[in-house]
């Protein structure tokens, strides 16, 4: 027979596969075995396997029946490559484990790319055997890639030379591992390249692609797992915990990259599990531990190395937002404590602590724990219960408006917050030390401490207040600012009928600018140009209908009455009522040592004018009354800032006798002009002429004692949450108590937190007004009545 590929289609010789798969068997069992075979060998093979009879046989004579019908030539050869043993004699001869590594290697990436190449000899006669047609036979070739033939060999490898070798093999390879872990002799290459070869080694039929690899990487994690449970128990002894922590996340980094190397993707997480069970999770307690000491030191850097750490341990990182918790909010209190009078006593100072907390509580989160969401909300939480703690700054709400009720402490934050906002605002000497940057600074510091507080409804309550005198007194040190920290309050989320309300506050001023001047210009009047009148809406600027009577002097009482005239002949449906409460002055006073301006409220006007037609009398206390139509308690207060002004050296009133309260007046009380009242200027010298300002603080209401004012407050809170019921039910219909109390909160949230005891109160008041009624099957639900 011709060698070659000489040999014709039609040649006879082709007709009979038996003739010539004895040369065929040769040069395959060559091939299988790795051995070198000639270029006429590799044409007389591939003439042979190209002239292979494709009819499929009933009869096999010597070869056994195959279990499904394929070509006999293609079942001839599957039945040699399954019964041909390979020669593993090659590999027996190397003792050493680097070298065998090495010759297995070179034998099966030879042998796998014979799997790639021997399978192509014998497509035709797969072909033939898988389809029933030439065009279909080609298809479904492309799709397998010769898949049955390259299976057996694969096959074949795996159950002769694999199992042969494979434990000697996995313990090779792991003391190479190991080796690099101890003594960094590195072989990534190797040890890689017989990762591959297990990976490589499936089939297509297997369901589990990676079911050879698996044990390859179970060795591995074996392997890892009894190093590392050795080596942390001798660890630990030998080096101090921070140490420890380090030589833990070195080495866990360090698998990470080898798990990249030596294992599939798959596999890291099992490994690094692995890993953390025995030099975290066994070492927790004492972990713990360590982490809440640096804490508390602020060793922040070894805290966000352990922080890591704990953060693969299910369970440790809740126990550590525990401690972060307990930890901001005891040395907050103990910062709190080491000065509490000069902080509730100074709103600067008391901003500045708690602006140095939140400070000093982020700095330990960015640092430790690098801005963890979850220690960010375990901070605010922290944080926001010292904001609103009772048992240091408090101010007692009661929980009734009536007799009866429990007094309720809160937290004197909101008051404070508004106390500095004014100082800010105001023209005082902090605000003319600071640039207009460094004020929005410390004003975004107080908008950030408002997040925090609860009960914004008593922050609202002080800071129209103060807004109110800002305004009146015309002393707002930047006009623009002022609006600005209307649009930042709005951006916190304080109530928009708040926000309103102040908005509506700057334009009745601008409206009560324009009215003053047209009023200026349509009356020729002489004091027209020092009098300036401003007309507000009542609803926007009034705490209440709370009013103080007094008498005026004849020159203002002529004037407010050309003012009524004027502005209700533009309005005619409109009523004027004057609030003197909200109204200042200057006068001019004269003494023996020369005249001075005095800023005065309209009720230390009025008193001092009681001496104006007789500047030498000793005046009583009922004389005063009668003279100024004020009531006691507004006179005490008014006589009280004329004779003990802690500010002043000289005072404008003397009284005899001495006292040190404006309760302590009484009938025997006289008082009169201080004729000697004088200025001393910073070198010493008297000044004939010079400015005073005794008005203060403006007072918005008439003398009331923090009592009542709280008293104010709490009742507005029953308002409201009486008004959210109402508006909940009209909505709801129906509602057991559980779920109104939960939406109760979420309307109200935004001013102030509502007690259980006030809701109770308010829903049996509004019961009492047929608003609402309860259910008669389950008294804990209540229903709207229309």
């Amino acid at each position: 027979m011709p060698t070659g590929l000489l040999l014709s289609a039609n040649d006879s010789s082709g007709d009979d596969f038996e003739s010539s798969w004895q040369q065929i068997k040769t040069t395959l069992l060559a091939l299988l075995n790795q051995e070198p075979i000639t270029k006429n060998d590799w044409q007389d093979l591939f003439a042979h396997t190209a002239l292979a009879p494709l009819e499929k046989k009933a009869a096999y004579k010597s070869q056994p029946k195959p279990p499904v019908s394929l070509n006999f030539s293609f079942y001839t050869v599957l039945l040699f490559i399954a019964n041909h043993s390979l020669v593993t004699s090659a590999l027996e001869l190397h003792n050493d484990k680097h070298t065998f590594l090495l010759e297995y290697v070179r034998v099966w990436e030879t042998y796998y790319r014979l799997c790639d190449y021997i399978p192509q000899l014998f497509k035709r006669l797969e072909i033939s055997s898988n389809s029933k047609s030439a065009s279909t036979a080609m298809l479904t070739s492309k799709k397998t890639k010769n898949q049955f033939f390259r299976d057996t060999m694969l096959t074949k490898w795996k159950d002769n030379l694999l199992n042969y070798h494979k434990q000697r093999l996995l313990d090779s390879v792991m003391e190479l591992i190991i080796e690099e872990k101890r003594d960094h002799i590195y072989n990534a290459q190797l040890i890689t390249s017989v990762k591959d070869a297990f990976v490589r080694l499936n089939c297509s039929r297997d369901i589990d692609k990676l079911d050879t690899y698996r044990e390859f990487e179970w060795t591995y994690i074996t392997n890892i797992m009894e190093y590392y449970k050795l080596k942390s128990s001798i660890t630990l002894s030998e080096m101090p915990i921070s140490e420890y922590i380090r030589y833990v996340d070195s080495k866990l980094k360090e698998e990470e990259d080898n798990c990249r190397r030596y294992l599939e993707f798959c596999s890291m997480k099992t490994v690094l599990e692995t890993m953390e069970l025995h030099l975290i999770s066994s070492q927790k307690t004492m972990l713990l531990q360590e982490c809440i000491k640096m804490m508390k030191d602020g060793n922040t850097a070894d805290l966000r190395i352990i922080y890591k750490l704990l953060d693969r341990v299910d369970g440790c990182i809740d126990k550590v937002l525990e401690a972060l918790d307990v930890h901001i909010f005891e040395s907050g209190i103990a910062s709190l404590l080491i000065d509490p009078q000069d902080i509730i006593s100074d709103s600067e100072k008391y901003v500045d602590k708690f602006i140095w907390l939140h400070d000093r509580f982020s700095e330990l989160l960015r640092d430790g724990f690098g801005d963890d969401s979850r220690f960010l909300l375990c901070r605010d939480k922290a944080f926001k219960r010292i904001v609103n703690d009772r048992t240091i700054f408090s101010i007692n709400i009661p929980t009734k408006n009536k007799g009866g009720g429990r007094v309720e402490p809160e937290s004197r934050c909101p008051e404070l917050l508004a106390n500095y906002c004014d100082l800010l605002l105001r023209r005082t000497n902090i605000n003319k030390k600071l640039t207009s940057s460094e004020i929005e600074g410390r004003l975004k510091d107080v908008l950030l401490l408002l997040k925090y507080v609860q009960n914004k409804d008593v922050f609202m309550r002080y800071y129209k207040a103060h807004l109110t005198k800002r305004l009146l007194l015309d002393t707002t040190a930047d006009q623009e600012m002022e609006e600005n920290m209307i649009e930042w309050l709005r951006s916190i989320e304080m109530p928009a009928e708040f926000i309103n309300k102040l908005a509506k506050m700057f334009y009745d001023m601008h409206i009560s600018m324009d009215v003053n001047n047209l009023f200026k210009e349509t009356r020729e009047v002489e004091s027209s140009g020092v009098i300036n009148i401003k007309i507000l809406s009542a609803a926007g600027w009034s705490r209440g209908s709370d009013s103080v009577n007094v008498s005026l002097p004849s020159e203002l009482t002529e004037y407010l009455k050309d003012v009524e005239d004027f502005y209700l002949q533009k309005h005619t449906t409109r009523k004027l009522r004057w609030n003197h409460l909200y109204s200042n002055g200057t006068i001019t006073f004269a003494t023996n040592f020369g005249k001075y301006d005095l800023e005065v409220t309209t009720f230390q006007m009025s008193v001092l004018f009681a001496w104006n037609l007789r500047p030498n009398d000793e005046i009583s206390l009922d004389s005063l009354r009668i003279a100024t139509g004020l009531n006691e308690s507004e006179l005490r207060k008014t006589l009280f800032s004329l004779t003990n002004n802690s500010k002043m050296k000289q005072q404008v009133l003397l009284v005899e006798p001495t006292v040190h309260g404006s309760r302590e007046y009484t009938r025997q009380s006289i008082f009169k002009i201080n004729r000697d009242f004088h200025i001393i200027n910073k070198s010493g010298k008297v000044q004939k002429r010079g400015k005073v300002i005794l008005i203060g603080r403006l007072q918005l209401a008439p003398e009331k004692g923090n009592e009542e004012e709280n008293k104010e407050i709490a009742n507005l809170r029953m308002l409201r949450t009486q008004e959210a019921i109402i508006k909940i039910m009209k909505m709801r219909k129906k509602l057991n108590f559980g779920q109104l109390q939960i939406e109760l909160i979420s309307v109200l949230r935004n001013m102030f937190f509502p007690q259980k005891t006030v809701i109770k109160d308010q829903l049996e008041k509004l019961i009492e007004d047929n608003y609402i009624k309860r259910d008669e099957h389950d008294l804990n639900t209540f229903i709207f009545l229309a």
